[in-house]
């Protein structure tokens, strides 16, 4: 399984089981990150589960290429645990691999730590799970404004995490897609024009 983004595939290994976390503020280009990386993983064969609390099923359909092995719930207001259960379903009846959930904020707890069971549940079911994350306003208060791993805040488990991505537009208008953390490889910056 690979992102199909070349500079990225060559740093990052997201071969199930993996949680990676994406983090940005508020127009860094999120969930377009996302579901690029759904539309290039379902070429490769691969059923998808994916989870947006903000935005309509029918919205979402507009920006997939091929739906036929994407499964998308578009409940609001889920909790882990609905979500956690969804994710069993639909790996034991479609043998789903991947997931994408968009966003964390938006999942109620239960009191329980939301990275945590769905790190434990990617490699319970041997699945690769996407999360996208706000982050703090910390990094606009910076005179250099790219995120850090602290912008999670102290709610974010980010221990947790294989792979955490950070996503930042620059002056150039460019992505930038930051490897903050990378527990079997190297750390680094990526830019996309």
């Amino acid at each position: 399984m690979k992102t199909e983004i070349e500079k990225l595939d060559k740093i990052i290994n997201i071969e199930s089981p993996r949680l990676v976390l994406i983090g940005g503020r508020p127009g860094m280009m999120k969930s377009s990150f996302g579901l690029n990386i759904v539309n290039n993983i379902s070429k490769q064969n691969t059923c998808i589960g994916l989870f947006n609390l903000e935005t309509s099923k029918e919205q979402i359909l507009k920006r997939i290429n091929n739906s036929n092995n994407i499964f998308i719930n578009d409940t609001p207001a889920m909790s882990v645990n609905d979500i956690c259960n969804e994710i069993k379903r639909l790996k034991e009846n479609n043998n789903i691999k991947f997931v994408l959930i968009d966003y964390l904020q938006l999942i109620s707890n239960d009191g329980k730590d939301i990275l945590k069971e769905l790190s434990d549940l990617s490699k319970d079911l041997n699945i690769t799970i996407f999360v996208i994350s706000q982050l703090t306003r910390k990094t606009e208060k910076r005179e250099n404004h790219r995120p850090m791993l602290k912008d999670f805040g102290k709610n974010t488990s980010i221990e947790y995490s294989d792979i955490v991505i950070l996503l930042y537009v620059n002056e150039k208008e460019n992505l930038e897609i930051i490897i903050a953390k990378n527990d079997n490889g190297i750390n680094g910056t990526i830019e996309l024009k």
